[in-house]
């Protein structure tokens, strides 16, 4: 009897193992893996990755994170194969952000709003009204030396950017109240993401800003614990959050960024060719984002109307008047800093050559 229970107890404790998996994740299990768990040829992956991102299947974010996936697994035959969480199963955008720069997930898809304020010179590329299109961000971010100086600062921190991604201008939305001017938001109560930048923002605007993540946004406006928030089109639609808002009121203050962002120690555990993998996946699937963002952003905006949701336009002279009601929000973020005075400076210098090509 007594061996008929150790062995029991055997085949369980072997079938609990087998169920673990192996993974990246720390530094230190960035080693090659070999653990049995075959792709789709019978050939076992080195290395099994986690990408974790909080917004919902079918989002942008999961979207671009499976075909990075794809195409890091294309890329090396197999060798790499990451396994991609949605729906903020491996936490909400600020801990899985923080999670990767620490070493504790391989991986992840984020807003860079969650480095605003741990990162030098981050926060640039939420700044309001500083950008005159998602083509000009794209380039300025990926194409100049902008976005190497801000990933090199990134890399300082632990964790690497594979692609910046601008996913449309951010608008103003309400869950009860018609909105249709900037000035009668004044007192309202309107969910900000977890960063400073954001919360002075909405209080230029005279508006009371409610730190909420963005998985807990839905209910905090449905259960008024905020009045309204703040996003492009493609969040609302992504969160489905057309279902709890009912007006918006089109601003265009800031652009959304998002990233792919990998682990730096991870990174470089990596033999060369997979590093270059790794770097060629991301440009390429951010490309193949971008591609997709303009569409996303047309339909979304679509979808919402559809719905019944109401969206106004600022009325006449009112654009300039928000501009200036925003503009000190870039002053007191570049302060006596002179590392982000240098980087808004070069933003300006590559603004004026992209204009002129």
């Amino acid at each position: 009897m007594r061996k008929k229970l150790f062995s029991l107890a055997m085949v369980l404790l072997l079938a609990l193992c087998a169920g673990c998996g192996a993974t990246g994740g720390a530094p230190a299990q960035s080693t090659p893996l070999n653990n049995g768990a075959e792709d789709g040829q019978g050939t076992a992956p080195d290395y099994v990755l986690k990408l974790g991102t909080h917004l919902n299947v079918g989002s942008i974010g999961d979207i671009t994170s499976n075909d990075f996936a794809g195409l890091l697994a294309e890329k090396t035959d197999g060798r790499v194969r990451v396994d991609v969480f949605s729906g903020a199963q491996l936490g909400q955008e600020f801990e899985a952000a923080e999670a990767v720069m620490i070493g504790s997930m391989d991986l992840t898809y984020v807003s860079t709003t969650a480095y605003n304020d741990v990162v030098d010179g981050f926060a640039v590329d939420c700044l309001p009204f500083l950008f005159d299109s998602d083509e000009e961000f794209y380039y300025i971010f990926n194409e100049s030396e902008v976005g190497e100086v801000l990933g090199s600062n990134m890399i300082d921190r632990g964790a690497r950017i594979l692609t910046w991604i601008p996913c449309g201008f951010r608008q103003m939305y309400f869950s009860g109240r018609e909105i249709t001017s900037f000035t009668q938001i004044e007192g309202m109560k309107i969910r900000a993401p977890e960063s400073m930048l954001y919360l002075e923002m909405l209080r230029a605007i005279g508006a009371n800003p409610i730190s909420v993540t963005w998985g807990e946004t839905y209910s905090a406006l449905q259960t008024s614990l905020a009045e309204g928030c703040e996003c492009p089109y493609t969040s609302i639609t992504d969160a489905n959050m057309q279902d709890v808002v009912k007006y918006g009121l089109i601003t265009d203050h800031m652009i959304l960024c998002q990233a792919v962002v990998i682990n730096e120690a991870l990174f470089q555990s990596f033999p060369s060719d997979i590093q270059q993998a790794v770097l060629d996946a991301g440009r390429e699937a951010g490309e193949n984002a971008f591609a997709r963002v303009k569409d996303q952003v047309a339909d979304a905006r679509k979808k919402i109307e559809d719905s019944g949701v109401v969206l106004h336009e600022l009325p006449d002279g009112e654009l300039e008047q928000l501009q200036e009601r925003m503009a000190p929000v870039r002053e007191k973020w570049i302060g006596d800093d002179p590392v982000r005075q240098e980087i808004v400076d070069l933003i300006l210098k590559v603004k004026e050559e992209y204009k002129a090509m």
